[in-house]
């Protein structure tokens, strides 16, 4: 009988909860130990419920907020692959938009980058949740998927 363990386990790198105005109100264990909708196990103490809204892995760093502020009116993708023709890559596509699993999709207008069009401005027609960087974003035309790629950032109206 072998017990299995962690093969070469992410070292602990504590740094700091904040919320959107930059205030610090605790301190976590490490960002791969968080995931963005993540609303248990923050060990932060708050008169209302917080969420993770964002991770900004270059400070170390973990935003929270209140429900309300979880909702993001678009993103940017990067790592965009295509399944139509370069032609049909225009301007502004529409499109429906999946940014997780059981995520019903949401009717959004896609604007590919001038000059990189392996990247794309996803602009939602309502406001979604948990936008996660480092997930993928398909899109689609009823069923057909005619593209996808990785949630670099959410975009939110400020």
């Amino acid at each position: 009988h072998r017990t299995q363990g962690a093969v070469n386990p992410l070292p602990l790198r504590q740094g700091t909860i904040v919320d959107l105005h930059g205030r610090i109100l605790g301190m976590h264990r490490g960002i791969h130990t968080v995931t963005v909708g993540q609303r248990r196990g923050l060990t932060i103490a708050s008169a209302h419920p917080l969420y993770v809204i964002d991770i900004n892995a270059a400070r170390n760093e973990v935003i929270v907020g209140r429900d309300e502020e979880q909702f993001f009116t678009g993103l940017v993708a990067r790592g965009v692959t295509w399944h139509l023709p370069a032609n049909k890559v225009v301007a502004a596509i529409k499109a429906t938009v999946k940014i997780r699993y059981r995520h019903g999709g949401v009717e959004s207008d896609l604007y590919p980058s001038p000059g990189d069009k392996n990247r794309v401005t996803v602009i939602f027609s309502s406001p979604q949740k948990a936008v996660a960087p480092g997930q993928a974003a398909v899109f689609y035309r009823g069923d057909e998927i005619i593209g996808g790629g990785w949630i670099e950032r959410g975009i939110r109206d400020e």
